[in-house]
């Protein structure tokens, strides 16, 4: 599951600290590279979450995973993925309104993930931690660029609990330019963040992402 469910805090300082690129080690949640146990999912009674646009495949599969006890691993590469317009996740990337909308109820999904894993005794919250506060500077990087109301779209998303949480508890672990964003944000700087990035080019800002 900590590959599967988002990016812990030690997960961003060890990208932060150029150790590892930002996907490395992290695992796609597409069901078109999983084969489930229909079983399993008939037994405990698990479906998509209809209000999910996307991130449907994130929640299921780790909650499928709260209730299997083994999984299976095949190295051999037996599909490809392609990447057609007009697909939820072109939709999502090239529109940032929207993305923080979706981000913002994964945020919902995941908590319901940990629901279900407490009740079974499990600690899946810090799996995920450092999504948020990585969400954060990525719709900081995007919204500034954005002619529609940009600055109230993130300031919603830096309102949630989960997200101010988030960032209250993440502690950057190295004084890179990578890690400025992020400082910036611990100390309530958001504005500064966001008019930064606002005048920063639109090129610097995809190497950034």
């Amino acid at each position: 599951m900590p590959e599967f469910l988002g990016h812990s805090f030690a997960d961003v300082n060890r990208w932060l600290r150029g150790e590892c690129g930002q996907r490395e080690g992290k695992e796609h949640t597409a069901l078109w590279r999983i084969m489930l146990d229909s079983s399993v999912i008939r037994k405990n009674n698990l479906f998509f979450d209809t209000n999910l646009s996307l991130g449907e495949d994130t929640k299921f599969i780790n909650t499928y995973l709260l209730f299997t006890h083994s999984v299976g691993i095949l190295k051999e590469t037996l599909y490809y993925l392609t990447i057609r317009e007009g697909s939820a996740n072109v939709t999502s990337n090239g529109n940032p309104v929207l993305m923080t909308q979706n981000k913002e109820k994964l945020i919902h999904a995941r908590q319901e993930v940990d629901a279900i894993a407490a009740e079974k005794g499990k600690n899946t919250h810090r799996y995920w931690q450092g999504t948020l506060v990585l969400s954060a500077v990525q719709l900081a990087l995007r919204l500034s660029h954005d002619k529609s109301g940009g600055w109230s779209v993130f300031c919603h998303y830096l309102s949630n609990p989960e997200v101010q949480c988030a960032i209250k508890e993440f502690h950057p672990e190295t004084a890179t330019v990578k890690a400025v964003p992020f400082i910036l944000l611990k100390l309530k700087l958001d504005w500064m963040l966001y008019g930064l990035l606002k005048i920063t080019p639109q090129k610097l800002i995809d190497k950034l992402l």
